[in-house]
């Protein structure tokens, strides 16, 4: 396992159905949490809690922050080394939640601005009003996106699940997917680029192997 980063990178075989042209050089970040360097450029909302076990390769969200005024995530750590536009970030994660809990989640943060402006994924096991959505925070109270198709619940399993997102900001578009299946898909042109994360709304949650391609933001 690696980590690196490389600031000119064409991708090849992009998989995906929301993607912007593939042929333009790309930044690419790899990151299997096995060592501090991994970690030293992430920004970690207070009043969170993680950690590095490098000897596992895992980056970990120990204890979720306390929600505040307005009902949105308070838990998620964004990797501020580079903002993107269009993208395509994937990383593995365990929600230490038990799967019977329906609402259990894993976030993956995107279009980060600053801690009031962003776009998430809660990615969970039900399709309840504001679980398995694609989110906007504004300044505010945290708002669905009008979603595309169906979508499926995925976040089914007590182990490892891979999850992806993917953002073309030409039309707005935006997908998710766990385990190479897709789970949702939504429109917003609100933020055209930002930094990208991970997270969660309530739960404790292990990830590895974080891997961001994508445009880099102008």
């Amino acid at each position: 396992m690696r980590s690196f980063v490389i600031a000119s990178l064409a991708l090849v075989g992009w998989t995906g159905t929301v993607m912007a042209d593939p042929s333009t050089h790309q930044l690419f970040a790899d990151f299997s949490f096995e060592k501090k360097a991994d970690v030293a450029d992430w920004q970690v909302r207070e009043g969170s809690e993680w950690s590095l076990s490098p000897e596992k390769g895992l980056y970990q969200l120990t204890k979720p922050g306390k929600q505040g005024e307005f009902r949105r995530p308070m838990s998620w750590s964004v990797w501020k080394g580079q903002q993107v536009e269009a993208f395509e970030v994937s990383v593995r994660a365990r929600c230490l939640t038990p799967t019977k809990v329906k609402g259990r989640d894993v976030l993956i943060i995107f279009g980060f601005q600053d801690p009031d402006h962003y776009y998430y994924v809660h990615l969970s096991a039900e399709n309840a009003k504001v679980h398995n959505i694609f989110a906007k925070v504004d300044g505010g109270e945290r708002t669905p996106l009008p979603l595309k198709g169906e979508r499926v619940p995925r976040l089914l399993e007590d182990g490892f699940q891979t999850l992806k997102v993917t953002h073309d900001p030409a039309t707005g578009e935006v997908a998710a997917w766990v385990d190479g299946k897709p789970a949702l898909q939504a429109v917003d042109k609100t933020f055209s680029g930002g930094y990208v994360g991970v997270g969660s709304f309530d739960d404790t949650v292990d990830f590895d192997q974080f891997t961001l391609k994508g445009k880099a933001r102008k």
